[in-house]
């Protein structure tokens, strides 16, 4: 390993946690760890194409750097844009978004756009760069901790559930589950009707029709897919069981998130969580300050048993998101009270419902 991989560990296996590395720190100190573009500032600044050149680095993942681009022809595009950066030999994950959001095209209102990609030779090394569309109002994880009350307000809170589980139905109506829902990806557009949440990073997702990598790769392994905070019971309970249900308890998780500025469960530790999860009955405890309507949608995003787990669908005809807006009820997918109905006497009976 190189010096600099070794200086990085060192960062992370500090033991003091007073002294440990954040990761907001780590985000300068991972640019130096890809010679690809980033050894110093004016490589950055050098990096481009003939469509865009990176000028800004906004962060960093297992898949490499995200910049802040500029288009290089304003007369053929005036946006900016946020550039995924994988070596081309590690860019599997980076290549599964983009093959994954092809797919959402007609989502772009709830999910994030892709522009497509591009490959380039910088620095002796092949680049993968994945174009998305800039998100300037950062993640939802910003939005609810820059409030001054470091929660949000439940009306905002409403708002936002209904533009995510809009995202999530056009998701889990094509068959693919997501995987890995939480603030901070969930990307935040400031425009002049608003502000708008869209769903992004699908690095982890589970696409429909195809053996499923995860699984294949870690196999033999006791391995989370997703971040345990977010995690549902029987994620964990059973490794093998990756449908939408579990996007729902996550989504969940985030309301309490928004609700509250804190995470649905008091401990963080993995195996504290995974106790609360697989051994026990325990849902996360409901915000006091939480209006009947919330506590009940996060009641149906609770239920432990994933057959009995309300759908995206059903939830968008929820009052809680449904009488947010008078015409939402025109707009919440078809689901008709009808069905509802219909669907909570099949789970009481022990059945899964199908909507016709």
């Amino acid at each position: 390993m190189s010096s600099k991989g070794k200086d990085f560990l060192r960062k992370c296996f500090i033991r003091d946690p007073n002294k440990g590395w954040t990761a907001k720190m780590f985000v300068s100190f991972a640019v130096s760890l890809l010679p690809t573009m980033y050894s110093s500032g004016a490589s950055l600044l050098s990096c481009s194409s003939r469509n865009w050149k990176k000028v800004k680095v906004l962060g960093s993942g297992s898949f490499g750097i995200v910049c802040l681009a500029i288009p290089m022809n304003l007369r053929l595009s005036s946006k900016l844009t946020a550039i995924k950066s994988s070596i081309i030999q590690h860019s599997k994950s980076l290549q599964k978004e983009e093959r994954i959001l092809q797919h959402f095209s007609n989502c772009s209102e709830s999910i994030v756009h892709c522009y497509g990609n591009e490959l380039s030779i910088e620095n002796g090394y092949r680049l993968y760069n994945l174009i998305l569309e800039y998100a300037n109002g950062g993640d939802l994880f910003d939005l609810i901790h820059s409030h001054p009350a470091g929660r949000l307000p439940e009306h905002d809170v409403q708002n936002y559930t209904r533009m995510i589980l809009k995202g999530l139905h056009c998701i889990h109506e094509q068959g693919y589950v997501h995987c890995d829902l939480k603030p901070e990806n969930i990307l935040v557009f400031r425009t002049q009707y608003g502000t708008q949440l869209k769903i992004s990073d699908f690095g982890l997702a589970k696409e429909p029709g195809k053996e499923d990598e995860f699984m294949k790769e870690y196999s033999n392994e006791f391995r989370f897919r997703g971040t345990p905070l977010y995690m549902s019971p029987e994620s964990v309970a059973f490794g093998e069981m990756i449908e939408a249900p579990l996007d729902i308890w996550s989504l969940g998780c985030i309301v309490i998130n928004m609700m509250t500025g804190k995470y649905a469960w008091p401990s963080k530790m993995k195996m504290d969580l995974v106790r609360l999860l697989a051994f026990s009955n325990k849902e996360p405890e409901l915000p006091r300050h939480m209006s009947a309507k919330g506590k009940d949608f996060l009641r149906k995003c609770f239920i432990r048993d994933p057959r009995k787990r309300w759908t995206a669908k059903m939830l968008l005809n929820h009052p809680f998101v449904a009488d947010q807006n008078p015409y939402n009820k025109m707009n919440a997918m078809n689901c008709s009270q009808s069905q509802i109905a219909r669907f909570s006497l099949q789970v009481e009976s022990g059945s899964r419902c199908g909507f016709a």
